[in-house]
């Protein structure tokens, strides 16, 4: 007691700075922890894979999942989670209880209680918040989270179609209403089990408790941290950052845009250098520092954002704990000091440094990253926007309009006949709820389709001869395969459909469905094939095919480079939002799917427009994305 009386007491944000380098120092070691364990069950899952296929998509999961293989490979996907939430969560919880309650710590230390602390949640309320952490959370937007997957995401392409079903939409809606709900009541479960050492089921009713009779309190707590973190940001992102490039644009305004300049070697070679090339190259430097630092102090912000917030709500829980148990209140006292100021000025100082020598490489090297030809535009089902989907106008439209290709969807009728549909069955767009294999083509011939488009125009459903004799010569005609007929007898029939009709150059065979697309890259070698998935692990290059056609979220610009380098072809689906667009027009990518043509055409002129300023913004963001 002697000791603690002498202790010196502190501010809860007093407390926060204190403690700055040591919550930092636990994420950085537990992220390096991670990242080995991350690249060794990675490695072995690639293993796995290889055993079974070339890898594991979404095109060919059931083959590998239903096999020992499989098992093997969610007992490594478990554990790496279990990982992030034993070595990134819970050891920032003990620290936080440690600064709160002034007892000396260790990373250590933390890092160990984390490991054994995941015996408490062996049973069936501790798995389910094991799960809430690793997944409600990240779709919720409620409680504790892991960087693993944080951002966790429900497909585009599916979200499309819950927010265009009503019953998909109340039973969504519903659904993350309920985990919202839960995930608040039960916000302290994780301290109740680690700090109270309370079982999962009964820290369920404690944290209730708490909450039900703190919850103004909470919320008022909780509310001044995120906010002092959301002004740190705005601070940084949206006043220091843009007030300098702001005065930097003024004073090289003169710049003519896009301008290329000679080879390094080349310039190293000039005896003068151009007034032009000098403060190009200036304009180009420093802008590239002023980015990159941003970029650093976000992403640092970022990242002791975590440790305070767990801190914080840490600190609600044992000042709520301790006035249910009539305890006095929490006092708040200095620690022992783990590192000086002065170091932590100068790991910062180091850190400009390098990051001067990393914007020098960058603003030398720009002209090595801006695409050469633009990229080329698919419109999805048919015409995108600009017709009725999967129709013969939308063909005509895209051709028009000089769309490189188009995206359609064919499916065999009852009587082995093949139309345009895009949905299992013609429900939405004719208001029978079959599908084409149940009817015959003259029965689906006579079915009233409304344009889409809102003009008033009936249409009828197309063959895809019909389509064949429209693109043939003009545009690329992207088929997918589609459904539950999509199999080898509608590679074999379409195949024989093309060439009959000698327009083999004009297709692209594409499906989700990898083995009908491995099928005709090995039976058809002379068609252009493409896969259709929207999430993979395991070497993606080894894939039978000849386009990745990945969903946006997971064409990232590192796999985009290491398909390329493989000698494949990647396009992206479906972009459609002007921030999607800006950001895959940018990209090294082949080709976007996309219903916005006209949007797209809109964007990249913006894109043609941009200062080296702005070329260098996209550029890191896209690159730390």
């Amino acid at each position: 007691m002697k000791r603690k009386d002498k202790q010196k007491k502190l501010t809860f944000r007093q407390l926060v700075f204190d403690s700055l380098f040591e919550m930092t120092g636990l994420q950085l070691v537990s992220s390096v922890i991670l990242y080995a364990l991350t690249r060794v069950l990675g490695r072995g899952a690639q293993y796995l894979i290889s055993m079974r296929t070339d890898a594991l998509t979404t095109s060919n999961a059931k083959q590998v999942l239903l096999s020992w293989q499989g098992l093997v490979l969610l007992l490594f996907g478990a554990v790496i989670i279990l990982g992030y939430i034993t070595l990134e969560l819970f050891p920032q919880l003990f620290l936080s209880d440690d600064i709160l309650n002034g007892r000396p710590s260790s990373i250590r230390r933390n890092l160990l209680k984390g490991l054994l602390s995941v015996r408490k949640f062996g049973t069936t309320a501790g798995v389910l918040i094991l799960l809430y952490i690793a997944a409600a959370f990240p779709l919720a937007g409620l409680g504790f989270s892991i960087s693993l997957t944080k951002n966790l995401y429900i497909p585009s392409f599916i979200m499309s179609v819950v927010w265009s079903t009503p019953l998909y939409t109340a039973l969504y809606v519903g659904g993350v209403a309920v985990l919202l709900v839960l995930g608040f009541l039960w916000l302290f479960s994780l301290h109740g089990i680690l700090l109270k050492d309370l079982a999962p089921f009964e820290a369920f009713g404690y944290s209730s408790g708490l909450m039900k009779r703190h919850w103004a309190e909470f919320l008022k707590v909780m509310a001044r941290t995120f906010l002092f973190v959301i002004l740190l940001q705005v601070i940084n992102d949206g006043v220091l950052i843009p007030l300098a490039t702001g005065i930097l644009d003024h004073v090289y305004s003169d710049l003519p845009v896009n301008t290329v300049l000679p080879s390094l070697a080349e310039l190293l070679a000039m005896d003068e250098l151009p007034e032009l090339y000098g403060r190009t190259l200036a304009y180009r430097i420093l802008s590239s520092f002023l980015l990159i630092e941003g970029q650093y102090l976000s992403a640092f912000i970022d990242f002791i954002s975590s440790g305070y917030v767990m801190l914080a709500f840490t600190h609600c829980f044992v000042s709520f704990a301790r006035q249910e148990e009539g305890q006095e209140p929490l006092q708040l006292v200095e620690r022992p000091k783990r590192a000086g100021y002065f170091r932590i000025v100068f790991s910062q100082l180091a850190i400009a440094i390098v990051l001067l020598g990393l914007s020098i490489v960058v603003g030398l090297a720009i002209d090595e990253f801006r695409r050469t030809e633009p990229v080329e535009l698919i419109a999805h089902r048919c015409g995108g926007t600009m017709a009725s989907e999967n129709s013969i106008p939308g063909l005509y439209a895209a051709i028009e309009h000089g769309c490189y290709g188009s995206e359609t969807d064919v499916q065999r009728t009852k009587d082995g006949y093949y139309i345009i549909n895009h949905d299992d069955t013609f429900k939405r767009l004719a208001g029978v709820n079959k599908a084409p294999q149940e009817m015959t083509l003259e029965e689906i011939r006579e079915l009233q389709i409304p344009d889409t488009t809102g003009s008033g125009e009936v249409l009828t459903v197309p063959t895809i001869e019909e389509f064949l004799d429209v693109t043939v010569g003009k545009e690329k005609l992207f088929i997918e395969l589609k459904g539950k007929t999509a199999d080898r007898q509608m590679a074999d029939d379409l195949v024989q459909l093309i060439r009959e009709r000698d327009c083999v150059d004009d297709v692209v065979l594409i499906s989700l469905k990898y083995d009908v697309i491995d099928y005709i890259e090995t039976t058809y070698p002379e068609f252009e094939t493409g896969l259709l998935f929207f999430a993979g692990i395991g070497d993606l290059t080894r894939l039978h095919c000849d386009i990745m056609i990945m969903e946006e979220e997971m064409s990232t610009q590192a796999r985009i480079s290491e398909l390329h380098v493989a000698g494949k072809k990647v396009m992206v689906w479906t972009v459609n939002t002007r921030d999607q667009l800006h950001e895959f027009l940018d990209r090294d990518i082949d080709g976007i799917i996309t219903d916005e043509i006209l949007l797209a055409e809109e964007v990249q002129t913006e894109l043609d427009a941009r200062t080296d300023q702005q070329f260098i913004a996209d550029l890191l963001e896209d690159t730390f994305q």
